[in-house]
């Protein structure tokens, strides 16, 4: 338990566990519509680059049902 960093119960029932020391190249920020803060915290962005790559995406954060940190500084809709 020491060594586990995040767990999330997703919807779907099943269990997402990011360890220490993991790669964070893809990390969901955006669940159904709704900002996962300490997900954004954790990649080193803020909400004004999550508004320039939802901008460049041509969507706005009512319309997204997941979104996913993706190494490189993306955000994959």
């Amino acid at each position: 338990m020491a060594k586990v960093r995040r767990a999330v119960l997703e919807q779907n029932g099943q269990l997402t566990v990011t360890m220490e020391g993991d790669d964070l190249t893809q990390f969901p920020i955006i669940l159904d519509g709704q900002i996962d803060e300490y997900a954004l915290e954790l990649t080193g962005k803020n909400q004004e680059w999550l508004d320039d790559q939802l901008g460049r995406a041509g969507t706005t954060l009512r319309q997204v049902y997941m979104a996913r940190y993706v190494g490189s500084s993306r955000l994959r809709v």
